[in-house]
């Protein structure tokens, strides 16, 4: 194709469920291991299309999907290869990719439109497909150790003692030859720092640290071990850009999409990166036993210095953490900021949902109560953080925001004002959760009681009467720890309201006043008593 002849048609692709794929599994070499898979196959996508199209323009090939202009003729069939390639790699990961011609009258400020056209399309073709061919597992035969979905298949080797499907295995193998790409380009991403900007240095970072004898994280467990408050505990964090379709539809031309999804990914990339290396330090843990697995069992039970942290995807709007869980609300509220500020010249922002539970959750179940947070926090203007706590053996069995409509979130005229109460103050904008972390911490140092914190978060389920003559009562008897938490409560409840509004409220001891069609009272001391224990010792 003449690079300065017009296109025919569009080519466009993105993936299908990758989630239920990358998360089938709940060991982090098959999670680590599927989503790089992912990523290459994205980029393998990317150069299929220059090599196949060598005049045509790749607009974008990046977090799970691809745009791309040229020839009808050789579109066609590029848009089948980039199908089949899928499956052939990964036995279960599949993409829609199909292609249309372009309207006769286009031209190049239409691009907008035209990607909107073939994106409904792409939605049309995926709701169309045949399903893939399912791996039964019969009766007789033994399911994977790993996903517990496909029949396992026998390796010699490492894994000998290991019964694995072709798909897990697969992952496996993958991971092990591709284990430290996020943590080579977390270091290429520090060295590149200097003195004089804003960012951690490699030196600041690593300290005492040899940067090669820090090790990848092999299990959640290990994970877990990092967290100073909570032990055991670690926190997954979902972000999502917020409206980024809309500034899209107005991008006008190709070039502008590259230049604006180039911005994106670079802004969301430092954003991460800078987040991790401010908060996440090389930490010494103990070697996990599931380290025997990739022949490093002289290290089970041993001194090892780990990497806190675990990428699974950094997207051009989309990121998804696995962190220790006394970390993970300040660093998700980092990464939203950053963007927020990098991004401010098209008011766009990114929401952020964060769920702290142990680290033999599966998976699967914490990213899809993420997924419920951040749809909770975009309903805030500019974004913001929405956040759940599962302690114990607790499970969600229906939705979060169902959820937080009930007993004990919301109280049903519990007193003698027959107004409706709300015990939560989540979804909090940014600002809102920097003050709330930050006051925690200083709760922390300053060993306020957690049984007093919790005794007055138990009150609130009296309602609201009862439960100011608790706090006045505690008030009286013990002083300092009750009037710590009250004026970091005071705190946060003016930080939700305008400044304007602020000097006019008269609001009852640990209740604001608010105008919600559903209730009259709400509170962030459920919110305190609950983010309490995940503060670290140290903060």
């Amino acid at each position: 194709m003449n690079p300065n002849a017009q296109p025919e048609a569009i080519l466009v692709a993105d993936t299908d469920e990758t989630q239920a794929y990358v998360f089938e599994s709940n060991k982090l070499p098959e999670i680590r291991g599927a989503s790089l898979q992912l990523r290459e196959l994205n980029e393998q996508a990317g150069e299929m299309f220059r090599h196949a199209v060598p005049g045509g323009q790749l607009v974008i090939a990046d977090g799970g999907s691809l745009i791309g202009l040229g020839p009808a003729t050789e579109l066609a069939p590029l848009a089948e290869r980039i199908e089949a390639s899928y499956p052939i790699q990964t036995q279960a990961a599949t993409i829609s990719s199909t292609w249309r011609q372009l309207p006769p009258d286009y031209k190049e400020k239409d691009f907008s439109e035209v990607v909107n056209w073939a994106g409904n399309w792409l939605r049309r073709y995926k709701e169309s497909k045949v399903a893939p061919p399912f791996w039964e597992c019969l009766p007789a035969q033994t399911r994977c150790q790993s996903c517990q979905i496909r029949p396992a298949i026998s390796y010699p080797g490492q894994l000998a003692d290991w019964s694995l499907c072709q798909a897990c295995k697969g992952k496996r193998d993958f991971e092990r030859d591709n284990r430290d790409y996020w943590f080579t380009s977390f270091r290429a991403w520090l060295g590149q720092q200097q003195a004089n900007t804003p960012f951690t240095t490699a030196r600041a970072y690593f300290g005492e640290h040899r940067p090669g004898a820090v090790l990848p994280a092999h299990t959640l467990a290990e994970i877990g071990q990092a967290s100073k408050g909570r032990a055991g505990y670690i926190g997954l964090i979902y972000l999502d850009g917020d409206q980024i379709g809309r500034v899209l539809q107005k991008i006008g031309s190709a070039a502008n999409y590259v230049a604006f999804s180039k911005k994106l990914s670079r802004v969301t990339r430092d954003g991460v990166m800078a987040a991790l290396a401010r908060y996440l330090r090389p930490v010494a843990i103990s070697g996990d036993e599931a380290r025997r697995e990739i022949g490093q069992g002289q290290l089970i039970g041993e001194q090892i210095t780990i990497f806190p942290f675990e990428i699974i995807t950094i997207g051009g709007d989309d990121v998804i953490l696995i962190v220790p869980a006394d970390h993970a609300i300040p660093l998700a509220q980092a990464i939203g900021s950053h963007f927020a500020a990098e991004m401010a010249d098209r008011n766009l922002s990114m929401s952020a949902g964060v769920v702290l539970a142990d680290d033999h959750t599966p998976v699967r179940e914490m990213v899809n109560i993420a997924k419920q947070l951040v749809r909770q926090a975009k309903k805030l203007n500019g974004g913001g953080l929405d956040f759940h706590a599962l302690v114990g053996s607790d499970t969600l069995d229906r939705e979060i925001g169902k959820l937080r409509e009930r007993y004990p979130y919301r109280l049903l005229q519990r007193d003698k004002t027959g107004q409706n109460l709300a015990l939560l103050s989540r979804p909090y904008s940014y600002t809102e959760v920097e003050i709330l972390w930050r006051g925690l911490e200083r709760l922390k140092q300053q060993n306020v009681s957690t049984s007093q914190l919790n005794l007055l978060a138990t009150s609130l389920l009296q309602g609201r009467n009862q439960s100011t003559l608790t706090f006045m009562y505690q008030l009286k008897r013990h002083g300092g720890d009750v009037q710590k938490i009250a004026d970091l409560l005071t705190e946060i409840h003016q930080s939700q309201q305008p400044q304007s509004e602020r000097a006019q409220q008269r609001n009852p001891a640990l209740w604001q006043e608010v105008a919600e069609p559903d209730y009259k009272y709400r509170t962030a001391l459920w919110d305190l008593a609950e983010l309490f224990p995940f503060v670290g010792r140290d903060a």
